[in-house]
C-alpha cells in the first residue's frame, strides 16, 4: 500500500499532464500506426480496460475533440486526487479550474462544481474566511441552478464515465450533503 500523499501527488500530475495536452495539444501520431491502435483497441474491449481504450481513441479524434477530452481526463485525476486528501484546497481548486475552462465559453459554471465547491466552503469555513465561504456559496448556488451539460460525443462520454464518474457520489449523497450545509447554515 502507498502512502495518500503519494498517491495524491501522483494523480495530480496526470491531472496537470492532462490538462497541459489540452493547451499545448499533443503531438501527432509518428510511430504509431492506425492498425496497432486498432488492435490496442479491440484488445481493450476483451479486456474491459475503459481508461485505456478512451486514451487510445484521443490519437484518432480531431485537435478540436481532444482538448475537451484531456480536459475530462484531468478533472477525473484531479478529483481523484483531492478525494484521497480532502482536506486539501489546491486539488480541489485545480478539479473547479478544469471544468471552468471546459464552459469558459459560456461562463457558466458546470452542475458538476457542486462536489469541489461544497469542499472548498468547508475548508474555507475551517479556516474562518467568511469572504471565501459567500463567494463559493454563491458559485455553489449557480451550479445547482445551472443546467446538467451533456457530454458532445460518445468518446467525450466514454471518458467521463471512465475517469469522472467512479470519483462522483451519487445524486442523493450530493442531495443529503447539500441539505446539511443548508441546515447549518440556517441555524447559524
Amino acid at each position: 500500500a502507498l502512502p495518500k500523499p503519494l498517491m495524491a501527488a501522483a494523480s495530480a500530475v496526470a491531472g496537470m499532464i492532462a490538462e497541459s495536452c489540452a493547451a499545448l495539444g499533443i503531438p501527432e501520431k509518428t510511430a504509431v500506426t492506425s492498425s496497432s491502435i486498432q488492435s490496442a483497441l479491440t484488445r481493450c474491449k476483451d479486456v474491459h480496460d475503459n481508461r485505456l481504450s478512451g486514451l487510445l481513441n484521443l490519437l484518432v479524434t480531431t485537435e478540436e475533440e481532444k482538448s475537451d477530452m484531456l480536459l475530462t481526463v484531468a478533472e477525473g485525476y484531479f478529483l481523484r486526487a483531492a478525494l484521497i486528501q480532502p482536506d486539501s484546497p489546491q486539488m480541489w481548486k485545480r478539479c473547479l479550474d478544469v471544468l471552468e475552462r471546459q464552459q469558459s465559453a459560456e461562463s457558466i459554471v458546470l452542475h458538476e462544481a457542486g462536489l469541489p465547491l461544497s469542499h472548498l466552503i468547508s475548508i474555507a469555513s475551517k479556516k474562518g474566511n467568511e469572504k471565501r465561504v459567500s463567494e463559493l456559496s454563491l458559485k455553489l448556488a449557480e451550479s445547482y441552478l445551472s443546467p446538467q451539460q451533456t457530454p458532445s460525443s460518445d468518446l467525450q462520454e466514454e471518458l467521463h464515465k471512465s475517469f469522472v464518474t467512479p470519483f462522483r457520489p451519487c445524486k442523493t449523497q450530493v442531495h443529503q450533503i447539500a441539505l446539511k450545509k443548508r441546515d447549518k447554515f440556517l441555524t447559524e
